[in-house]
């Protein structure tokens, strides 16, 4: 299933030291808050929102879409069976050669394939006015 997410670009995704928060609005109003550091997790969210997006691995994928290259080959330097792939606008990690993520960028969007949990994810920055 693909899941939409329109947000005000500065609102998606915010990273501090080793605190993470991310706000996801709909119509100027928010239905999922995240906020993390490295050992806790916390959320809130509306109530229709599927139960197949979790805050972890929200993160993990968010990290995937916007982090360096480099940041993330260093990352999986301790995963041997994983293969990070970037060109252009395109990233796809595969382990054990099955593809896991893949992200694309396109215009003022990114989208994101999850491929073992079975979604899409569509993050479009709108126009603040």
């Amino acid at each position: 299933s693909t899941h939409c997410i329109s947000s005000a670009a500065s609102d998606v995704y915010k990273r501090q030291g080793d605190s993470i928060s991310a706000t996801f609005t709909t119509l100027n109003r928010p239905f999922w808050r995240i906020s993390a550091t490295p050992s806790t997790t916390a959320e809130s969210r509306h109530p229709l929102l599927t139960s197949r997006l979790r805050a972890k691995g929200l993160i993990r994928d968010l990290t995937f879409m916007y982090w360096p290259v480099e940041s993330l080959e260093a990352s999986l330097a301790a995963c041997p069976d994983c293969r990070l792939h970037a060109s252009g606008s395109v990233r796809t990690l595969a382990r054990d050669g099955q593809r896991v993520l893949e992200s694309r960028r396109t215009g003022n969007a990114v989208i994101l394939r999850n491929y073992p949990e079975g979604y899409e994810l569509e993050i479009a920055a709108e126009d603040v006015r």
